[in-house]
């Protein structure tokens, strides 16, 4: 579902901001509520977090578009259909935080495209997800304070000096899923010729 992949070296901007992102159909369900209060902290201890928000908001639209408004760290894209703004939305962003609750949740096409683009992903264990994340600690528990599990994962990965790491590992995950993937098609068209 990616036609070119051109991975950049990630490094961390210029003025020390991190970007946290997301981008999703926009509900509770899939970590809207759960993003929102992280900024509303970060904002809090003032941090030197950005955060950057795409998707249609499906529900409560007027309440959760005032919510955004008055966070002025947040900036708000709306809906991004196009490949290219896409790739630039998760070049722009360091972390992709994707906190669904659904407990069935498949494979998600949003963090096969963060990672495909290096971008380190930050979720629950839900469903399948597991399977597409690069390093099991960047999996939180949703019992937890959500805002202290995020800083923590933030905070250790620059002290160890593992942004870039951590930003590799993510798409050579993403390549050993696809490289995956098309091995299983061939395997399944072979099966067919024989039938």
């Amino acid at each position: 579902f990616i036609n070119e992949i051109d991975p950049k070296i990630r490094d961390i901007q210029k003025n020390g901001n991190i970007k946290l992102g997301l981008i999703s159909n926009l509900t509770k369900e899939k970590g809207l509520d759960d993003f929102l209060n992280i900024a509303k902290k970060s904002l809090k201890e003032k941090n030197l977090w950005e955060f950057e928000l795409a998707g249609p908001l499906l529900n409560n639209r007027d309440f959760y578009l005032n919510q955004i408004k008055s966070l002025k760290n947040i900036k708000y894209y709306g809906q991004i259909l196009e490949e290219n703004k896409k790739i630039k939305f998760f070049n722009s962003v360091d972390f992709f935080i994707f906190l669904t609750s659904h407990q069935h949740e498949s494979e998600p096409l949003v963090i096969l495209e963060a990672i495909s683009n290096g971008c380190i992903p930050i979720t629950y264990n839900r469903g399948s997800i597991i399977e597409l994340i690069p390093n099991s600690r960047l999996i939180i528990k949703n019992d937890n304070d959500i805002y202290t599990s995020v800083k923590t994962i933030i905070d250790d990965t620059f002290s160890k000096r593992e942004f870039r790491k951590l930003s590799n590992l993510a798409f050579e995950r993403f390549i050993s899923l696809k490289n995956e993937a098309i091995n299983n098609l061939v395997d399944l068209l072979k099966e067919i010729k024989k039938i």
